[in-house]
């Protein structure tokens, strides 16, 4: 089986007679390649295949596999590897690839993303211009969401806000449940500030802060009905005025029109003069 050799024994040939045919692996010949070693151009020689290899699967270059170990020291993935121009077995997969533990091999990341694991969706950070959040790249961020951190993360709004810049500038509030608030400029209220009350539809839209009339210090709506009056006004009937109506009396001290005959007591007095001059 050998033709040139370094020795007598069988472990000790150089080259073989491939017309055996027979090939030469580590320096044994047979008629196949023996554990750990591959098939190359040349049908007399086989070549020692990378570790990271599975048994005798590689072809020419030694770390050209055709499939890699899937456990162990050295389990790794088949990668299509543009660079030495065939597949070779990484222990790692490079940026924008996942190591698929079924295929055993490096595949590629959605195209929304930089870097994946897992699968080809769940994401580890995303291409300029989307947002990633748990594990998700989005263009635009879902509603509730922001873009921030540089324009690389979806960040939840405050949780009144339903649309919102930032987290502090809120452009729509919650509409109902435990977390229905209402707007005021840049701002979700839940309770609407002092001189405001809040209103869920209209013209200007749902769930806005909206401001009372001038008179009143706080409303549930415009002109009225008013609940209370700022100073030097009075609250009647849902209203507040400078002055109150006949048989009520203007009560500085609350602001309202107090009714006379529930308020005021009226008095009977009989006085006995026991002189006519007196």
């Amino acid at each position: 089986m050998c033709i040139t050799c370094y020795g007598s024994l069988a472990t000790q040939c150089t080259s073989c007679d491939s017309s055996g045919p027979y090939m030469l692996s580590n320096f044994t010949c047979a008629a196949t390649c023996i554990s750990g070693f591959g098939y190359t151009n040349d049908p007399s020689t086989c070549v020692w295949c990378n570790l990271k290899c599975s048994t005798s699967a590689c072809f020419g270059p030694f770390d050209n596999c055709t499939s890699c170990k899937s456990s162990g020291t050295w389990a790794s993935f088949l990668y299509v590897n543009s660079t030495a121009g065939y597949l070779t077995c990484e222990s790692t997969c490079p940026t924008g690839y996942f190591g698929n533990s079924t295929a055993r091999t490096c595949d590629l990341c959605n195209a929304s993303c930089t870097q994946c694991s897992i699968n080809s969706t769940h994401c580890q950070a995303c291409i300029t211009g989307y947002g990633w959040y748990s594990y998700q790249c989005f263009l635009p961020c879902n509603q509730g969401f922001y873009l921030s951190n540089n324009s690389m993360n979806c960040t939840k709004c405050n949780v009144t806000c339903s649309v919102c810049l930032n987290q502090s500038i809120c452009t729509s509030c919650t509409l109902n449940g435990t977390n229905e608030a209402f707007l005021l400029g840049s701002i979700c209220y839940k309770i609407c500030p002092v001189s405001y009350y809040s209103s869920t539809s209209g013209g200007a839209g749902p769930n806005i802060c909206l401001s009372c009339d001038p008179s009143c210090a706080t409303c549930t709506g415009n002109p009225n009905p008013c609940q209370s009056c700022v100073s030097g006004y009075y609250l009647y009937n849902g209203s507040c005025g400078t002055t109150c109506p006949s048989s009520y009396i203007a009560y500085a001290l609350l602001n309202q029109c107090m009714d006379c005959s529930f308020y005021c007591v009226g008095l009977s007095i009989n006085i006995y003069f026991p002189a006519a001059d007196n």
